[in-house]
């Protein structure tokens, strides 16, 4: 897979090639309403230019990193002098998405800080576990629909102008929902994992052309994420 690009978008809902359906179809309030949908790497087109492009190809190369499975959005560079320095650096920052089988990985990016052309290991966060699993996913669409009925008033939210949290009300039980298939970190089902060490197969859930209320769903075993959870 080569270098890919794409604007910095939401990964969730965006640019969407196959959809099936189950239940009644994408009426609000029909029982079992949810459609599957997914997004292909190939589909977004690449806003950076070719002197971003240039930088990109030319760092990684000379640190001997792969380009494999990232979807460049950003890149930014700026003089500074870091912690322990005594005059400034170049620093460049590169930001991407990681993909996996042409899927996304919900809830990550990659962020690569680099001095005067140099990698910075404890500056950056880097996924460098392995590749997840492929394989067909296993959840059914009505079982999704039944765990994001269970667990959708558990996503909070705040707002700037208060410190108490917020709750989804009971009325989005009857959003028609999108499900997508991917990856995220292990660790956000499992404390006893690592974070940034192992992906798994999920579910990203939420109601139509909506982010809120969003649940992840481990596909393997069904377990839900979140669990009273902060999104700013």
């Amino acid at each position: 897979m080569g270098l890919k690009i794409s604007f910095l978008l939401p990964i969730c809902l965006t640019f969407i090639i196959s959809c099936k359906k189950s239940g009644s179809g994408s009426n609000s309030g029909a029982p079992g309403c949810i459609s599957e949908e997914t997004i292909s790497m190939d589909s977004l087109a690449p806003p950076l230019t070719q002197a971003q492009l240039d930088v990109i190809n030319n760092l990684f190369r000379q640190n001997n990193l792969p380009t494999a499975n990232q979807q460049f959005f950003y890149v930014d560079s700026n003089y500074y002098t870091p912690p322990g320095y005594n005059a400034n650096v170049d620093q460049v920052m590169i930001l991407s998405y990681r993909w996996y089988n042409n899927l996304p990985v919900f809830m990550w990016n990659d962020n690569y800080i680099f001095y005067n052309g140099v990698l910075q290991p404890s500056a950056s966060v880097i996924y460098e576990g392995p590749a997840p699993e492929t394989g067909p996913f296993s959840q059914s669409l009505s079982s999704l629909h039944t765990i994001w009925l269970n667990n959708f008033m558990k996503v909070a939210t705040s707002s700037p102008l208060s410190n108490k949290l917020t709750y989804p009300n009971p009325g989005f039980r009857d959003s028609c929902l999108t499900a997508q298939p991917g990856y995220v970190d292990a660790a956000l089902f499992d404390s006893t994992i690592a974070w940034a060490t192992q992906l798994v197969k999920a579910w990203q859930v939420a109601p139509v052309g909506r982010v809120y209320p969003m649940v992840y769903i481990e596909d393997s075993t069904g377990a839900p994420w979140p669990s009273d959870v902060f999104i700013p």
